[in-house]
């Protein structure tokens, strides 16, 4: 750590005598310098060589406090502090450069927005979101200012205001902002649907959709709620609709669109769209409901056998599973025991496998997450078997 700090800080420090020695040469020149800048300097760098970073580091703020030409070295030293997880020293420098007078419009913006981060790694949002909206009519930083305040709205699910500040972010394609407006309506329908507002939870849906129309978290919610309404045939609809879009997440709803049928009558229909499924998309849900569906209508030796030859066609762990299953359930074989000792691990390793896995950082979750928990990217997360796998 200490050889780390002292390559880290070596910069900083020649940064902050070569602007101590160019001031007091100046001062020298006109009769009224001394050489305390550079003493300062080397009395840090003393420090540094001595593997006294806290040390050097108190030095080189004094010199900036002696010096206001030394603004760049001020705030690199306020950004050291917050890296290291010292916020309060870095709140501290940056708002004693911000009070300095002798600033002008450009350093004081800067010192601003490393004052606005300062208080997001302390956690004080508010005060953040008052600097950032200061800085959004700097039109220096106004897109930083707009990406850091849509941060905070999200952060705080400020949903409304998430979605302005989006708005003004021109410099996202359009494409990646519509899609994350989207995800924000829906959140605005999840926040309504709570509360039984279902006007509200539909005319947030159908913003969503508004914005983009192959917002497939927008057909869920849809279908969902048709479904919770009674109206079988709409939610049947929206969550087709849903299966369309993206279709490796079929097993989210799999199990409610065979419900769908069968209140309607349509089971082999349902079948049929089984069959058309991208193998891709045929997740653990969806492969068992088709299994279960096909134990119905065949004898146990031809369903076994069926499963068999499409684990040869198409290896897997949850088909394996369930082949072993229904193989240790079977009177023909002679010791069972054993069968489910090996049906065990192979339990275990399915659900390794089953799962959801951010394309963008390849965060792994059991559940789906709409935004990935790690990276903040929305709509970014699929299932592992639909990633590489058959």
């Amino acid at each position: 750590m200490i050889e780390y700090l002292f390559w880290l800080l070596l910069p900083v420090a020649a940064a902050s005598g070569w602007f101590a020695a160019r001031s007091s040469f100046k001062k020298q020149q006109s009769g009224t310098g001394s050489d305390c800048p550079q003493k300062g300097y080397f009395k840090g760098l003393n420090y540094i060589l001595n593997e006294q970073p806290d040390k050097a580091i108190e030095v080189f703020v004094e010199m900036v406090q002696v010096d206001s030409e030394t603004v760049e070295t001020h705030l690199a030293l306020g950004n050291l502090f917050r890296k290291r997880g010292e916020v309060d020293r870095a709140i501290r420098i940056h708002q004693n450069l911000i009070a300095r007078p002798t600033l002008n419009v450009s350093q004081r913006a800067h010192a601003l927005v490393e004052l606005g981060q300062d208080y997001m790694s302390a956690g004080l949002l508010d005060r953040a979101e008052n600097i950032f909206c200061e800085l959004v009519e700097n039109s220096r930083y106004k897109a930083l200012a707009l990406r850091y305040l849509k941060d905070i709205y999200q952060s705080e699910k400020e949903w409304d205001n998430a979605i302005k500040v989006l708005r003004r972010m021109s410099d996202l394609p359009r494409t990646v902002r519509n899609k994350t407006i989207a995800q924000y309506y829906c959140e605005l329908a999840e926040q309504a649907r709570e509360t039984g507002d279902v006007p509200l939870v539909k005319r947030h849906l159908k913003q969503a959709i508004g914005v983009d129309p192959q917002c497939a978290r927008a057909s869920m919610l849809q279908g969902e709620l048709e479904w919770e309404s009674g109206n079988v045939k709409n939610a049947l609809r929206c969550y087709e609709r849903f299966i369309s879009q993206s279709p490796e997440l079929s097993d989210e709803v799999i199990e409610r669109v065979y419900d769908c049928h069968q209140q309607l009558n349509s089971v082999k229909k349902f079948l049929a769209d089984l069959r058309r499924l991208p193998e891709a998309a045929v997740g653990p849900v969806t492969r068992r409901v088709g299994l279960r569906l096909h134990s119905n209508t065949d004898d146990e030796k031809s369903y076994r056998d069926a499963i068999y030859a499409a684990l040869e066609d198409h290896p897997s762990l949850s088909l394996t599973e369930n082949w072993l299953e229904l193989l240790s359930e079977s009177k023909e074989i002679d010791s069972p025991a054993e069968l489910h000792k090996l049906l065990s691990v192979i339990t275990r390793l399915a659900d390794e496998d089953e799962g959801y896995r951010c394309q963008h950082c390849g965060y792994v979750a059991k559940s789906l997450h709409w935004l990935c928990p790690s990276c903040k990217h929305w709509d970014s997360t699929i299932p592992i078997n639909a990633i590489g796998n058959p």
